[in-house]
């Protein structure tokens, strides 16, 4: 019998449904311009279109639509 060489180092656990805990995680808002991000042809939003928690999951989506002059939307946490 193998020994399982793995080990859990860091987890997270998230609400059933709803927004994300903003105790917890923080949005960057925008694109990145100011420094952070590499010339997208997206908007990151802080929006439960983008992000929110699902059956104790965190979904990231991003979405093709014209928002704040860019193409698509999406989420980005820390």
């Amino acid at each position: 019998m193998a020994s399982n060489q793995y080990r859990l180092v860091w987890e997270d656990q998230f609400s059933d449904d709803g927004p994300v805990d903003r105790n917890r995680l923080d949005f960057d808002i925008g694109t990145g311009d100011n420094g952070w991000g590499n010339q997208e042809v997206q908007f990151y939003t802080d929006r439960t279109e983008n992000a929110r928690c699902e059956n104790q999951r965190l979904i990231i989506e991003a979405h093709c639509e014209d928002y704040q002059g860019q193409q698509f939307t999406s989420a980005r946490l820390k």
